[in-house]
């Protein structure tokens, strides 16, 4: 799967960014598939997964050839599609489009040309209006059914419906599209609540009345996260994990004596999950993947030094004698060029642009169609291998080589290794090797795996300047940070400026160093500041934090004139105490309706401009009965409180475990009751104190945890280097 989504960047290479994604769901409603299910009431979809699966790659093939000979989304240049299915459900085809410069979006409103989020008018497109309101409406969902399948944590919308109005398609700073969503009063009903335009998926109105289906189109020609996008489709199947457990007390067979069960990191299966549709599918043979133009691996390896697959039955000097099984498409590339000199004019990485390679007798040979050129991608090489790095980066550049020998030449002179041959090519020097690895990476690498690739430059790379390198990378190492502390601390859209964006970096990559007995001190890199990990696991802080500077300038802007005289006053002397960093206490007394929240707004604002946290607190030695709104008191039972003094420990832990407990102690009583406290010595000594207690012989068990690789897919083979390097 790592492979497809190389190939996807290496499209992005020659053809730029895609510029739609569209999600296409087979229905069951089709009549191809109702005619052979109606004569068979019995049966249902899933009965005859051979049927929908046929019904549903037909439709593919005639959804593909649509777009590319109506120029519906403009000229296509490049397409590229991955199948997937629902667990209990039906094939979908998630694709990408790529369209030729001339008939890309070049304003936001130019998007509304291709796609819609609103009801059409019943009156005057009826047909239409029946079509989307069928197939194209999210929901109900919200307060509107609480129980829906999409809803998480029981109050909000996963997919983020019902969406906000708006009445003009706009692109947000982040790439996202906002599509136009306006009141034009249009609804339809579905489970007895009224959905408009709020709830409408984006969609194509063309593509849904000819293939009466549910087709999601989004339009993603600007946004930052393509690589994102691109793992999505070519994430592989849905995995299931299986855990068999026993519960604590569960018999193992018919007699009296209980097994008690105890799991400290539960066993557990994982698998790929297929279902009957997919099964199907690859027994028919249909391609999972599709892409046009197609993309050629190409191999990278010094002399003779280049990989031969062999059986282990096989006879090695047969295979040794063999001179087939030596040649690879690099070696076949320069004997081609000193042969003929017709693809001279060519870099190993643009030759599949006008030569094709047969793979079965492994030659080269020119195309008799150049309007169906492939693109080229040359295999991933670690910067830490050594001289293959520089070869890969030199077979980027030279023309027409003809030996090994070759392509370490430069200006009719021969260098000893490759890494010379770049730098008196230009293509290297100072730390430029380490920034020409990080580029390419920031193509297809998330922000944690360029995070892990800095490292291991850091770590076993010959870097000049690690301060450079860390200011011209530190933003393309910094894009995750906001989501993973929104997704940490379920804040939504954390807003952070620099200089939080780059110590969240750097706390993350102290983290990585830490893990190999390094640290960012060893190679003259700033720390991050000592508060973070405090901050980062504050919530409140965190909230604290998180607003809009540009709205506060506003809000400020706003607020500041309309101040009165005693106002400024107090606002002033607030303000001179925190820039000189004085204590003061201010006690501000005013009946209600005075302005004393107004002036409090002003206070924060002006602060939080400043990037300083503002807490709003209230305190009280009493609480105000004439207000009892906003006052709270507690009282905890007489019973329920534990008198402070020497005893009041052992008195806790007789108050939880009885007698019976410690004269007769069991795995299983142990377990039901627990004592929290905050902090990890207290723990330490309540379990000395509760195991002193008990009439048993203590033991010992000692453990280790061992790292398990999840996944399956050889990449790792195809990059000459472990993938814990690069990929998720």
């Amino acid at each position: 799967m790592y492979a497809h989504y190389l190939d996807a960047l290496a499209i992005c290479r020659v053809h730029g960014n895609p510029s739609f994604f569209i999600t296409f769901t087979c229905n069951a409603k089709w009549p191809e598939i109702q005619e052979y299910i109606d004569s068979w009431p019995e049966l249902t979809t899933v009965d005859r997964a051979d049927i929908v699966d046929r019904v549903f790659e037909q439709k593919v093939r005639d959804y593909i050839r649509f777009v590319r000979t109506t120029n519906l989304f403009g000229d296509i240049t490049a397409v590229l599609y991955t199948i997937e299915f629902q667990k209990r459900g039906l094939p979908h085809c998630h694709s990408l489009l790529w369209v030729s410069p001339s008939t890309k979006v070049q304003h936001d409103t130019d998007v509304d040309k291709y796609i819609s989020a609103e009801l059409p008018d019943p009156t005057q497109d009826p047909d239409g209006y029946r079509i989307i309101s069928e197939l194209m409406m999210h929901g109900p969902c919200g307060y509107a059914n609480k129980n829906a399948s999409c809803m998480k944590d029981g109050n909000k919308c996963n997919r983020n419906f019902p969406k906000p109005y708006c009445n003009a398609t706009y692109i947000d700073k982040d790439g996202f599209v906002h599509y136009r969503r306006r009141e034009t009063n249009i609804d339809t009903e579905r489970q007895e609540v009224r959905l408009d335009n709020s709830y409408v998926v984006p969609f194509n109105r063309a593509l849904c009345m000819r293939f009466y289906a549910h087709i999601n189109v989004e339009y993603c020609g600007w946004t930052m996260l393509i690589k994102y996008l691109f793992k999505y489709i070519s994430k592989g199947t849905d995995r299931v994990v299986a855990n068999i457990t026993t519960p604590i007390g569960a018999t193992t067979s018919t007699t009296n004596t209980q097994s008690i069960h105890i799991d400290e990191i539960k066993n557990f299966l994982e698998g790929r999950y297929i279902g009957p549709h997919e099964a199907c599918w690859r027994i028919l043979e249909f391609p999972i993947h599709y892409r046009d133009p197609a993309v050629l691996t190409l191999a990278v390896h010094l002399e003779n030094m280049q990989q031969i697959r062999f059986r282990s039955k096989d006879n090695l000097q047969a295979i040794v004698d063999n001179p087939t099984k030596k040649k690879t498409t690099l070696t076949e590339w320069l004997d081609y060029n000193k042969r003929y000199t017709d693809g001279r004019h060519l870099t190993y990485l643009n030759f599949p642009l006008e030569y094709t390679w047969h793979k079965t007798d492994k030659y080269w040979q020119r195309r008799r169609r150049q309007n169906k050129p492939v693109i080229g991608r040359l295999t991933y090489i670690h910067p830490s291998i050594g001289d293959l790095f520089y070869q890969r980066i030199l077979l980027c550049h030279q023309k027409g080589c003809k030996s090994f020998r070759e392509i370490r030449t430069v200006n009719g002179t021969v260098f000893p290794t490759n890494r010379a041959a770049c730098e008196a090519l230009g293509l290297i020097g100072g730390d430029q090797e380490w920034v020409n690895a990080l580029e390419e990476a920031a193509v297809h690498a998330s922000s944690d795996e360029l995070r892990k690739l800095f490292v291991q430059i850091l770590m076993f790379c010959d870097v000049s300047d690690p301060t450079q390198l860390w200011q011209k990378f530190w933003k393309e190492m910094s894009r995750d940070i906001p989501r993973r502390l929104s997704r940490l601390l379920q804040i939504p859209q954390v807003e952070q400026n620099e200089t939080e964006m780059k110590a969240g970096t750097l706390f993350e990559i102290e983290a990585i160093l830490n893990s190999n007995s390094r640290t960012l001190k060893d190679f003259g890199l700033p720390m991050p500041p000592t508060r973070l990990l405090n901050i980062l696991e504050n919530r409140v802080i965190m909230e604290e934090r998180n607003y809009n500077r540009e709205l506060l300038q506003e809000e400020k802007d706003i607020l500041l004139p309309k101040l009165n005289k005693d106002q400024k006053l107090i606002l002033d002397e607030i303000l001179n105490g925190v820039t000189n960093k004085q204590q003061k206490l201010i006690f501000v007394y005013g009946h209600g309706g005075t302005g004393k929240t107004f002036l409090w707004k002003s206070i924060a604002c002006i602060l939080r401009l400043q990037e300083r946290i503002v807490l709003a607190v209230a305190s009280s030695g009493e609480p105000d009965e004439t207000d009892i709104e906003n006052s709270l008191i507690t009282q905890i039972p007489d019973e329920l409180c534990i008198p402070d003094g020497d005893t009041a420990m052992r008195e806790l832990i007789h108050f939880v475990y009885d007698t019976q407990t410690f004269q007769r102690p069991t795995a299983e009583d142990l377990q039901k009751k627990v004592i929290v406290c905050p902090k990890n010595e207290t723990a330490d000594t309540i379990n000395r104190h509760v195991l002193s207690l008990l009439n048993k012989q203590e033991h010992v068990y000692l453990s280790s945890d061992e790292a398990t690789p999840h996944g399956n897919d050889g990449g790792e083979t195809e990059l000459l280097t472990r993938m814990n390097i690069l990929t998720v």
